[in-house]
């Protein structure tokens, strides 16, 4: 039979689970927007930039708001992925953290 202790850690899973899938999601939207202006970039300033030149570094500059967000959703999704597997490790322990 399933003990109160371990309902409840099991809706934190699902809690933890349902906050990481919108974290994910964040991260590929996050990844949409930066390919998008990329793609905004070179139309307006030309195909093949070799890396490590001027043009090079005025696309990253120009992006750099937008490659910033990447990082940030990364790291939320990250962090919600470590609270999901906490709450998968506490019901594994016999309950709720």
């Amino acid at each position: 039979m399933i003990t109160p202790a371990q309902i409840s850690a099991l809706l934190l899973i699902a809690d933890k689970a349902i906050e990481l899938h919108g974290f994910e999601n964040d991260v590929r939207e996050a990844k949409r927007t930066l390919d998008e202006a990329y793609l905004t970039h070179k139309r307006e300033n030309g195909f093949g930039i070799e890396r490590d030149s001027p043009a090079w570094d005025a696309t990253m500059a120009a992006t750099k708001n937008e490659f910033a967000a990447v990082g940030h959703t990364k790291r939320g999704a990250h962090n919600a992925k470590r609270r999901l597997e906490t709450a998968i490790k506490a019901y594994l322990r016999g309950g709720a953290k």
